[in-house]
């Protein structure tokens, strides 16, 4: 199962191509268990994306998928490898005979992954190359033990509330409703919108949030403060 994300019209019908001639399934959504509109996180064997090249790496769009992916340690592959499967596909067709039935390719005929995983976003502050694999080896939630506040109007071109609760729970952070003076070491989330923070918890913006994901380590909130 793939989920693909920040591809273009024609990336897609490459991927519906290696689909149609392989046991490949696509999923442009995750789902949480319990909802029945997509497939769950477990099913997701790659995160296919679309890539540039950046020093000497391949690098993406940071979308909400491909920060989700990280989070849940799925691997994340540039869309160059499924050109190449879809090539290999093409090859191999062209040489069936006309009264032949359309080929089906098993998974492991597919290319080695080796030189098309994703190091790294285009958006981030201070990229550092390799996070998306850091996060495969580390299976910890990113978010383990850490509560957050959300506070703001979030409207675009801010990412929506509900995709930045997202975010928090997949790392394994709590979102709290409120704060209490038992939660002095809570984070707060905001978009600019609210001006001031409450008590002494730390009040920072949302690209604090994104930038930690896309490093997969916690930054320092200090450089994202919101005054």
């Amino acid at each position: 199962m793939w989920l693909v994300t920040g591809l273009s019209a024609s990336e897609r019908r490459i991927i519906n191509h290696v689909c149609t001639h392989s046991s490949v399934r696509v999923v442009h959504e995750y789902c949480e268990e319990g909802e029945s509109s997509s497939y769950h996180l477990f099913l997701v064997t790659h995160c296919i994306t679309s890539s540039k090249e950046a020093r000497g790496s391949l690098i993406t769009k940071r979308t909400l998928n491909y920060l989700v992916a990280i989070l849940e340690h799925i691997p994340i592959v540039s869309i160059k490898w499924v050109k190449k499967i879809s090539r290999m596909i093409d090859s191999m067709m062209n040489e069936l005979r006309p009264d032949s039935m359309t080929i089906m390719v098993k998974q492991e005929q597919f290319p080695p992954i080796d030189m098309y995983w994703i190091r790294g976003d285009e958006q981030c502050q201070k990229c550092i190359l390799g996070s998306p694999q850091r996060s495969l080896q580390n299976r910890c939630g990113l978010f383990e033990g850490m509560s957050f506040l959300i506070v703001g109007r979030f409207t675009p071109p801010a990412p929506s509330r509900e995709s930045i609760m997202d975010l928090i729970k997949h790392g394994g952070g709590t979102v709290l409703q409120e704060l209490d003076s038992n939660q002095s070491q809570a984070i707060m989330i905001g978009d600019g919108t609210v001006a001031e923070s409450f008590n002494s918890n730390l009040y920072v913006s949302y690209f604090w949030l994104l930038d930690c994901i896309s490093n997969y380590r916690i930054e320092d909130g200090y450089n994202y403060l919101l005054h």
